[in-house]
């Protein structure tokens, strides 16, 4: 399988076994093996509470940095959103403070 991952300052992306790599001019690069982690930068847009548990929902950057712009040009939409009881957790997020959320396999 040919994987090809957009490499920009945003996204980190750690591959394992890497076999065969290709830089070209766009910064695409090819690889035999899949990419194993992305990183993603996003927002805290609302926090909610329910009881015990809080609704936490999260978007994509789009604006403030540079860094935000090159993260916006590779995930320019979408939303995370989870529900979480351990109070603990639940303070460590505030509306409005961005994020940064990394993406792996769990097994």
């Amino acid at each position: 399988m040919i994987v090809c991952v957009r490499v920009v300052p945003f996204a980190r992306t750690d591959i394992l076994k890497e076999e065969k790599v290709v830089n070209k001019e766009d910064k695409m690069y090819e690889t035999n093996q899949c990419a194993t982690r992305v990183r993603l930068k996003v927002v805290c847009n609302t926090k909610s509470q329910f009881g015990e548990t809080q609704n936490l929902v999260f978007s994509p950057v789009y604006s403030g940095s540079e860094e935000n712009k090159q993260f916006f040009e590779a995930t320019p939409g979408g939303t995370i959103q989870f529900y979480c009881t351990n109070q603990w957790a639940n303070k460590q997020f505030e509306v409005g403070k961005e994020y940064y959320v990394e993406i792996f396999p769990a097994s």
